[in-house]
């Protein structure tokens, strides 16, 4: 009896060793790098800081903080009143010059959703953006993409 304890005692610690050996040896799987914005998406971005500097600064001088958002529609479409869907990618962030804080989607369906110095807003979209979900937003003005409302989603 003692023998066969024994036996079964060591080909229990072979059996372990080898399946821990196998885990090991079991390659870590690669990813290809992020995707960052393009330069025109970018140059897209700055000017839209640009169209708003006047009111941040405005605002600034009042010792305000102004908050906004809006919409830029891709090359060729229109900003459409009412509920907009993209999925949520190139997400990003950056402080301007004059200190207001930008958060901004690029979609892959095109164009960029942004807003300004609304951390509740950055917040609840980058959940999507994070996972690449879907998300909506609510257009409330054609002319500067302004929207009163966003929606994330759990799926892609």
């Amino acid at each position: 009896m003692r023998k066969y304890r024994q036996t079964a005692l060591a080909l229990t610690l072979v059996v372990t060793s080898s399946v821990g050996v196998a885990a090991q040896q079991t390659a870590a799987p690669t990813h290809s790098p992020p995707k960052l914005p393009t330069q025109a998406q970018m140059d897209l971005l700055n000017s839209v800081v640009s169209q708003n500097r006047e009111a941040l600064d405005n605002a600034a001088a009042a010792g305000q903080r102004l908050v906004a958002n809006g919409t830029r529609a891709a090359a060729g479409k229109a900003v459409v009143s009412g509920w907009n869907y993209a999925h949520g990618t190139n997400c990003g962030w950056f402080l301007d010059t004059g200190g207001n804080e930008w958060f901004y989607i690029y979609p892959p369906e095109g164009g960029f959703v942004y807003g300004i110095n609304d951390l509740p807003l950055s917040q609840g979209l980058q959940i999507s953006c994070g996972a690449g979900n879907w998300f909506a937003w609510y257009v409330t003005n054609t002319t500067t993409g302004a929207y009163n409302q966003t929606w994330s989603f759990s799926y892609k």
